[in-house]
């Protein structure tokens, strides 16, 4: 009778709390049955938060569990600009010799770029949608007394030693070869990718296995409010698998270009 109370025995699903710092959040722990997982179960359990629940890695939940995984993208998109201002900062160049190219199609990096100005002589936008920079050309102008130099080409990135790649390099076909890139994907240049994140101890103590830092930090920041968590910067970045640290980075910087050669990318 034991045995078969054990086979036909139910996977258990618990709630408990947990703390980060003073945020309080909640653990579902959850037993699997035959190595899988009862999403209903955690549905159930995670209620309305369902469907933005920070989960282990290599866990995926099924379509039609309607659970899912909190998404980090934003998150990381801020990190990753915060990374490359703090670069900028620290660049032993003028700025009046640096020149900066954005590559955002569908504009949706408009509000970030006039802080650029402040670390460069230029700052040329490549968009497709140029009506979303005018006002912030305009801001950008009022601040610095520079406009923001707005293309829906590539080649207009020719004179950059900076290029900069919010939602990655797909799409544009030449840039100057020895620029120093950063690309959220990570391929034609820098990017800030999961691994890179890392919180203070205070906020990991209680953290479950295999629960990327990165993803725990975007909740905090975004759903907890802890806006500390912003001010985070990664100590290395990553490039095709790759681990910098910033100081090498900042080591291989570019000097100014006069003749700038274009690659192709295929």
């Amino acid at each position: 009778m034991y045995k078969l109370k054990t086979i036909f025995r139910r996977a258990k699903t618990s709630v408990r709390e947990a703390h980060a710092g003073n945020i309080k959040y909640f653990i579902i722990d959850t037993e699997t049955k035959n190595g899988k997982i009862d999403w209903n179960k955690v549905y159930n359990a995670a209620g309305r938060e369902a469907a933005r629940l920070i989960i282990p890695e290599s866990v995926t939940p099924p379509k039609e569990s309607h659970v899912k995984a909190y998404d980090p993208s934003k998150f990381i998109r801020y990190i990753f600009f915060n990374t490359i201002f703090s670069i900028l900062k620290n660049m032993q160049m003028s700025p009046d010799n640096i020149v900066i190219g954005l590559y955002d199609p569908l504009a949706k990096s408009a509000d970030v770029s006039p802080a650029f100005l402040k670390y460069c002589r230029h700052l040329k936008v490549v968009t497709d949608f140029p009506d979303k920079y005018y006002k912030y050309s305009e801001k950008a102008m009022a601040e610095y007394g520079a406009g923001i130099i707005i293309s829906d080409t590539c080649y207009s990135f020719e004179s950059c030693n900076v290029i900069i790649a919010p939602f990655g390099m797909a799409g544009c076909s030449y840039y100057p070869h020895n620029a120093l890139v950063f690309d959220i994907d990570g391929i034609c240049g820098y990017s800030v990718t999961n691994e890179c994140i890392k919180l203070p101890k205070i906020y990991t103590r209680e953290l479950p296995p295999r629960v990327s830092e990165a993803v725990f930090a975007a909740a905090l920041y975004e759903r907890a409010r802890v806006k500390q968590i912003g001010n985070v910067i990664p100590k290395f970045m990553v490039i095709n698998g790759r681990k910098m640290s910033l100081y090498d980075i900042l080591a291989n910087v570019p000097q100014p270009l006069v003749k700038s050669n274009i690659k192709i990318i295929s």
